[in-house]
């Protein structure tokens, strides 16, 4: 049996669509769900991102978005729900330290946190525009993922355990990563931020990606987007409601 993907529905964040899909949708409110993902099947109990921690306190800090968590959605319960708990979790591997992705990283006591060294650095102090997202202590605040109990700080692809690897996609941030998944189907490519929506996935065959507005560098995001084409076979957009059309992939 080979390795699958369970996206976790943990919150949904509405805020205006022309913030992911850049010159058009403006002022129409959009879902973007919060996902983790959980990699069934290796050897190692592997989670990929772990959402924001507060929803009340992160709508008035990143106001004017909505920010919305059931408590079927909290981390604990819907892990629950598959029949892992917190500690069961050998690794979690954090796409990028936006708030949104990162905040929960304290409730995983066993794992290894992996990041990107270059991420973690310009978390620790971005250029200004990027201060809110980061919650930056440059900005005075307190960013949760400090509070992480263990690091493992790469620099660049490594493989995690055989069927999983990072691969470095810089583009939505500098430290930006993507996780590649083999399963029986082919190679899956959970790309978060980078790939907000399946439509920004677009056609392949076109070249026709559509990078989001927030990003630190356009021309690696490209070269970015094109590495994610070549290696996977299919790719799982970060925000996108419709990844809940199925509860596993393959």
């Amino acid at each position: 049996m080979g390795l699958s993907i369970i996206p976790l529905h943990v919150g949904t964040l509405y805020t205006d669509k022309s913030l992911i899909t850049p010159r058009k949708n403006f002022g129409q409110e959009f879902g973007c769900v919060s996902i983790i993902w959980y990699i069934q099947g290796a050897d190692k109990k592997i989670l990929v991102d772990t959402s924001w921690k507060d929803s009340k306190q992160s709508s008035i800090t990143h106001s004017p978005q909505r920010i919305e968590r059931t408590p079927q959605q909290e981390i604990k319960t819907a892990l629950a729900g598959i029949g892992v708990k917190p500690e069961d979790i050998d690794i979690v591997i954090l796409t990028h330290l936006h708030w949104d992705h990162s905040q929960n990283n304290d409730l995983f006591v066993n794992a290894e946190c992996i990041v990107q060294r270059i991420e973690m650095q310009y978390a620790i102090a971005p250029l200004p525009s990027h201060w809110k997202v980061y919650e930056s202590v440059t900005a005075g605040m307190k960013p949760l993922w400090l509070n992480t109990p263990r690091w493992n700080v790469i620099n660049g692809d490594v493989e995690v355990t055989k069927g999983v690897n990072i691969i470095l996609t810089p583009g939505h941030t500098p430290g930006f990563q993507s996780v590649l998944v083999k399963t029986d189907k082919g190679v899956y490519t959970i790309a978060a931020d980078n790939v907000g929506l399946f439509e920004n996935w677009g056609n392949t065959k076109n070249g026709t990606h559509v990078p989001a507005p927030v990003n630190v560098n356009l021309e690696d995001y490209w070269q970015s987007l094109a590495k994610v084409e070549r290696l996977s076979d299919f790719v799982l957009p970060g925000h996108d409601p419709k990844v809940f059309d199925k509860k596993s992939y393959p």
